[in-house]
């Protein structure tokens, strides 16, 4: 319960400031740049990825966007974090669409502004992937995960939780 309490402590604490900041309202304020990648596949297919690089992209999150070339996903990278230039120039070989925010929400924020981008963007979207960089990303099976989050289900999560209370982890969700 204890646990349980500074949780809950830590949470109104940050909400009530959060109440304060003038970008958690206003998608203008949050976006710094939105920039087309040079990948863009024929398909209504979209797979976010929210990076918060520091101060390369680590060896796992290029596994992944590697694999992701070869699936039907187009891939929208947003960045939470400063990368530079030359690695954010590499990503745009990769993607369809880069997203420089605030860091705003963490990445329920970046998911947010991406969707409302993409949305706005493409039109219908035939199946989303939100999915973050803090899920080692091994090259054995990657294949196979990113065809599988592409099934007829119209929900996918990859991982449960039970801490606190039973979840779906937002780490990688279709």
């Amino acid at each position: 319960w204890i646990e349980h309490l500074l949780v809950l402590e830590f949470e109104i604490a940050r909400r009530l400031l959060r109440l304060t900041d003038t970008r958690v309202p206003s998608e203008k304020k949050r976006i710094k740049d939105i920039s087309e990648g040079r990948l863009r596949k024929p398909t209504k297919k979209f797979f976010v990825l929210i990076l918060f690089p520091r101060p390369s992209l680590a060896g796992f999150t290029k596994n992944l966007i590697a694999a992701l070339e070869a699936s039907p996903f187009n891939l929208v990278v947003v960045l939470n974090a400063s990368l530079p230039a030359a690695a954010k120039e590499e990503l745009r070989g990769a993607c369809c669409l880069m997203i420089e925010r605030e860091n705003v929400g963490s990445d329920f924020g970046g998911y947010k502004d991406a969707v409302s981008i993409v949305s706005k963007r493409f039109g219908d979207v035939e199946r989303l992937v939100i999915a973050n960089d803090s899920v080692f990303y091994f090259n054995e099976g990657l294949d196979k995960l990113i065809a599988d989050l592409d099934g007829p289900q119209d929900f996918i999560g990859v991982s449960e939780v039970f801490d606190h209370h039973y979840h779906v982890a937002s780490f990688l969700i279709s």
